[in-house]
């Protein structure tokens, strides 16, 4: 999933909570800053500060309530429809219309394989709802019809 500004790893901070290793990997896509908290901290701040407290559930349930979106989606969505959400979906979350990346990176993420998601994309590309080039898709066509 992605991270936008001031937002917190929620799987980083279940397992903090639980003392268990976080097998979460991050990658980023542009420049940016994180905060470690230390474990010892979480216990301390969820019990000493309410606006923590709030914050810590508000962002684990905005995350089980993406993650029920996901099951919703692999369960009933076509992959070409799943393939165009997740363009669209990076596009509600951080503004980018342009994905830097392989077409394996995409296929990982929807758990599907590069041949089928090159596939698709020639296939959007054709009906003029993205523009590929190498490791690059520009998907702004989308971005216009979404909103």
């Amino acid at each position: 999933y992605y991270l936008r500004a001031g937002e917190v790893c929620t799987v980083s901070l279940v397992c903090c909570m639980d003392r268990t290793r976080s097998r979460v990997k991050a990658v980023t896509e542009e420049p940016t800053s994180v905060i470690l908290v230390p474990v010892e901290k979480l216990d301390n701040w969820i019990s000493d500060f309410q606006t923590w407290k709030e914050y810590v559930m508000h962002s684990m349930q905005r995350r089980f309530d993406e993650l029920l979106e996901t099951i919703e989606s692999v369960a009933f969505l076509k992959m070409d429809e799943r393939l165009e959400k997740f363009f669209t979906d990076r596009f509600r979350s951080s503004g980018a219309t342009v994905y830097e990346g392989s077409h394996q990176n995409i296929a990982h993420a929807l758990n599907s394989s590069r041949e089928v998601i090159s596939r698709l994309l020639k296939e959007m590309e054709r009906k003029g709802l993205v523009s590929l080039s190498r490791n690059r898709v520009d998907y702004s066509p989308l971005c216009d019809k979404s909103y």
